[in-house]
């Protein structure tokens, strides 16, 4: 036989092989884009006869509704692990908790994600739920029950607190004092104002002609008893600052810190956060100045140690709001 026949004999043979080395390739499924700003949406898939969603992520859990059919799109909250179930397209423990209105659960192997394991872009349950938990906690932390309005006290602080002007030193309550006026709504008074010509009121004697704060605007012990003697809040006995939750904590309330390089518990506030928002556990997170924070932990210092490390007497008190 001649070479070339040969070489032609192998070409012809090897373009048969990849002919049906082709014929034999499964193509990928392509899911459908997830909804921008929502659940992820993916077909049902490896179900001829349609799948029941379950109550659980156990195959014999009671079933939810009616069977959704064959390629039927629905929409992925988020998943997590259960029961592992097989397919067609393979085996995983890996279960689908479908929306609203179909709600359930469905295997992870009767949906077309494209995907083998976790659908990339769809949360955990854990975490979704847990979310979802601290905003719920948050709209109820953050409903004002008289006028004061907490959201937008909080706010106001979460946008200033790294540039409202600092006019003193230790700029805290002068801060907390704009907040509590511009965003949460409360009224001036005559002693807590950033305008009197009282002098016994003033924090400064020279702005007695021109006009100027008063101490309760400016000192933190001052706030405190303007706020309780007028009414606008109560204040609690002493937390617990080993426990990073504080009961009955809102939006917008204040925290107070009495502190004293001496080692004297001398009883006044020295320093002010307000509540500006809270972690996925429900603890408080602060912001404020004289350190600039926003949403620090309420207590930990702007070093990210804990005050009652960095102090030798730290005791913490809440301002509760109830204007």
């Amino acid at each position: 036989m001649h070479p070339s026949t040969k070489s032609r004999r192998r070409l012809r043979f090897t373009l048969l092989s990849m002919t049906l080395s082709a014929a034999f390739v499964v193509a990928p499924i392509v899911a459908s884009p997830a909804v921008a700003d929502g659940p992820a949406t993916y077909p049902i898939g490896w179900a001829p006869i349609g799948i029941f969603p379950r109550a659980d992520t156990v195959w014999a859990s009671a079933r939810v509704g009616l069977a959704i059919p064959n390629g039927t799109p629905v929409q992925i909250e988020c998943e997590q692990e259960g029961q592992a179930v097989s397919s067609d397209a393979g085996t995983s423990t890996i279960w689908d908790r479908l929306a609203s209105p179909t709600g359930g659960w469905v295997p992870n192997v009767f949906l077309a994600t494209g995907y083998p394991s976790w659908t990339p872009g769809v949360p955990r349950c854990v975490d979704l739920d847990a979310q979802n938990a601290a905003q719920q906690r948050l709209a109820e932390l953050s409903t004002s029950e008289g006028l004061y309005d907490r959201a937008a006290a909080a706010q106001w602080a979460r946008d200033n607190a790294t540039v409202f002007p600092h006019r003193y030193s230790e700029n805290c309550t002068w801060f907390q004092s704009h907040a509590l006026w511009l965003g949460g709504g409360l009224p001036e008074t005559g002693t807590w104002t950033e305008d009197s010509h009282n002098l016994f009121d003033l924090t400064s004697k020279t702005d007695v002609f021109a006009g100027g704060p008063t101490k309760a605007a400016t000192l933190a012990d001052a706030l405190k008893n303007e706020l309780v003697d007028d009414g606008y809040g109560t204040l609690s006995e002493p937390l617990d600052t080993s426990n990073p939750i504080i009961p009955g904590a809102k939006l917008g309330d204040l925290v107070g810190w009495d502190w004293d390089p001496k080692g004297i518990a001398d009883g006044f506030i020295d320093h002010w956060f307000m509540i500006t928002g809270f972690d996925a556990s429900g603890s408080p997170l602060v912001s404020a100045q004289t350190n600039d924070v926003v949403n620090q932990r309420w207590q930990y210092a702007s070093t990210g140690q804990p005050i009652v490390d960095t102090k030798v007497v730290a005791r913490a008190y809440l301002l509760h709001v109830t204007w």
